[in-house]
This record gives C-alpha cells, sequence and structure tokens, in this order.
C-alpha cells in the first residue's frame, strides 16, 4: 500500500490558538505527515508549488465524491471555524486551480460537536481526517487519530488542557 497522503492544514489565523482546535491532534498523531500553512485575511496569497497529484477536502458543486481508489500525495484541509473555511476557499486564488473531493455523506454521519452552531455533518478537522484514511485503507492511522481526538474531547469537556506535544 502506498504512503497515506501529506495533510496541509490551512489554518485560518484565527484557528492556532484555540483551544477547540483538532488540528493539534493530528499533528500529535501524523508528526511530519501533517503541514501547517497560516492564512491570513490580509495577505491570502499562499506561497506554496501544489503537488500535480493534490486535491483540496471541500464540498462544492465542482468537487468528486472521495472513494477508496483514490491516491493522493497531498491533501489540503481547511482548518478554521466553517464560516473561516468559507472566506479561505472564496478569497484564495490559488486554491481555485486544484481539484477537491469530499467526503460522502454516509461517512460524516456522527460528529463529537466540539463547537456551538456546528452545520449538519460538519466535523471537526481531526474527524475529518480520520474518516479519510479510513475510507483510504489506512485504518491504523484512522484508529489512532480517533483515539487521540477522543482524548481531546474528554480533555475539553472536563476544562483540562489537552497536552499534544506539538507546538508547530
Amino acid at each position: 500500500m502506498p504512503n497515506p497522503p501529506k495533510i496541509r492544514l490551512l489554518q485560518h489565523e484565527r484557528e492556532a490558538d484555540r483551544k477547540r482546535n483538532s488540528g493539534r491532534v493530528l499533528k500529535s498523531v501524523l508528526g511530519d505527515g501533517v503541514v501547517r500553512q497560516l492564512w491570513s485575511r490580509t495577505d491570502s496569497n499562499i506561497t506554496c508549488e501544489w503537488p500535480d497529484n493534490c486535491a483540496v477536502l471541500w464540498i462544492s458543486d465542482e468537487a468528486q465524491a472521495l472513494s477508496a481508489d483514490d491516491c493522493y500525495e497531498e491533501l489540503v484541509v481547511i482548518d478554521g471555524t466553517w464560516q473561516e473555511a468559507r472566506k479561505i476557499i472564496n478569497k484564495t486564488p490559488q486554491l481555485s486551480e486544484v481539484k477537491k473531493v469530499y467526503l460522502p455523506l454516509s461517512i460524516t454521519e456522527q460528529s463529537a460537536g466540539i463547537r456551538r452552531n456546528q452545520i449538519e455533518g460538519g466535523l471537526s478537522t481531526a474527524e475529518v481526517i480520520a474518516k479519510v484514511f479510513l475510507l483510504l485503507g489506512y485504518e491504523e492511522l484512522a484508529s489512532r487519530i480517533t483515539r487521540q481526538f477522543n482524548t481531546f474531547t474528554k480533555a475539553l469537556r472536563a476544562g483540562l488542557p489537552y497536552d499534544d506535544q506539538s507546538k508547530t
């Protein structure tokens, strides 16, 4: 089986310091398999080269359903609130050049609901990637992310800090 896709978290500038940011879970489990890239509303130019075999995980009219047969070198995941994520998609011209994929609805049925005003079927960043890896056949990685995400949500609900061991 090929290596799992690298995850590029295109992270809204406000998201980095939020205690409910589940992107930290991904970094703690996947290490160098996750790259965080901050997005700023005052400078929405992204300075990176997209690999040829790259996709943005996003629901849109032009998006295609992700399938178990897909093999991407990199997946770009928008990390922020749903409102912030829409801004990132709409105000970042470089993203229009990248293929869009989405998780089939049957996969997005349950969410831990770690934020208020969650949209129906909306998942946190860590939940999405766990489901993506499960769909693509990386069950062990999906399981590790899910276990770490459960630790993260328990800490949040108990009002305790989440020690993710990653400050990058």
